[in-house]
């Protein structure tokens, strides 16, 4: 973490090999080491989807594109995350994205080839559920996958992506339509206040059948999910993102 340097992602400033912590319980100080990182004022982007139930499409492409920026930081480095999710995306004092905890984080070959499961159980891809090799680059875009479902509709989109899930099924028989169905139904019956009269834009249905797609080989990779129609939409900049998410805290 300290030879890492992005704005996308949360700062290092120190390493302590040895730090005495003193606790009431205990009757001699606890021996410690500890990584000072930069303070992100704003919690976490899974507090934020969570109180408003789903962010707006411009949000939540705003956020996507730099958490994307992060990873694609990340991956050119060889190293891969692999604990995406929102609650490891904080926010700074203007509301924008600082990926944080690398306690999963590998450096990887070229070709990116894991075999050990690493990572948070509903946010591993197929392949990873089934204890198959896997691609560790991919499995960061899988996991980004998600985190964007997530952010437009405040909830997961199955409980895990294994064949036998009943709604990650729809995902291996290809029953795209199927899927969105549900989910477009799971909406009306929330009310969520961002809706119109359809929940999920075509373009963005079209990126997550590709970026959670079940095999391996229909995924997209980061240059293709970067040109994608729904990627290429409106974002805002930091300070209309700030302004934009002020005014949803203070509704």
């Amino acid at each position: 973490m300290l030879s890492l340097s992005h704005p996308r992602i949360i700062k290092a400033k120190k390493y302590l090999p040895e730090v005495s912590i003193s606790k009431q319980e205990c009757l001699r100080p606890v021996l410690t080491s500890a990584l000072v990182l930069e303070h992100a004022t704003e919690g976490d982007l899974l507090q934020l989807i969570q109180k408003h139930q789903g962010l707006p499409e411009i949000v939540a492409r705003t956020y996507f594109h730099q958490i994307l920026d992060a990873i694609e930081y990340l991956h050119t480095a060889q190293i891969c995350h692999l604990d995406i999710k929102p609650e490891n995306v904080l926010l700074d004092k203007k509301f924008s994205v600082k990926l944080t905890d690398f306690g999963f984080a590998q450096k990887v070959s070229k070709e990116g080839t894991l075999t050990k499961v690493i990572g948070t159980k509903p946010f591993l891809t197929p392949e990873m559920h089934a204890r198959q090799e896997y691609n560790a680059f991919q499995s960061d875009l899988f996991a980004l996958g998600l985190t964007l479902f997530i952010m437009v509709s405040g909830m997961m989109p199955f409980s895990v992506a294994r064949a036998d899930d009943e709604i990650y099924s729809l995902f291996k028989e290809e029953k795209y339509q199927e899927f969105w169905e549900v989910h477009e139904g799971l909406k009306k019956c929330s009310g969520n206040k961002f809706a119109g009269r359809t929940y999920y834009s075509g373009t963005l249905k079209s990126l997550m059948n590709s970026m959670l797609a079940y095999k391996p080989e229909n995924r997209l990779d980061l240059s293709q999910i970067r040109s994608h129609a729904w990627s290429k939409g409106s974002i805002l900049s930091e300070e209309e993102l700030d302004g934009y998410i002020r005014g949803l805290v203070t509704k």
